[in-house]
């Protein structure tokens, strides 16, 4: 998924998942970060597949089905 704001002023979302323990699924592939403005890590091609990967081989034990882009 993805955000998208289309005003022409800033905007905030609140977005909530429940159950708990949606963190503990990105925990498994992702990069811990120092705070919630730190960039996101540069990533090689190869880098980037294999988390995507990852991330696709764990998403049914968590309940995520993954469709594909339209």
């Amino acid at each position: 998924h993805r955000f998208h704001n289309g005003g022409d002023v800033p905007a905030r979302i609140l977005c909530t998942v429940a159950p708990a323990g949606l963190e503990e699924y990105f925990s498994r592939f992702g990069d811990l970060v120092e705070s919630r403005t730190t960039p996101a890590p540069r990533l090689t091609d190869e880098e980037l597949r294999a988390r995507m990967g990852r991330a696709m081989e764990l998403a049914a034990s968590y309940g995520i089905e993954n469709l594909p882009p339209e």
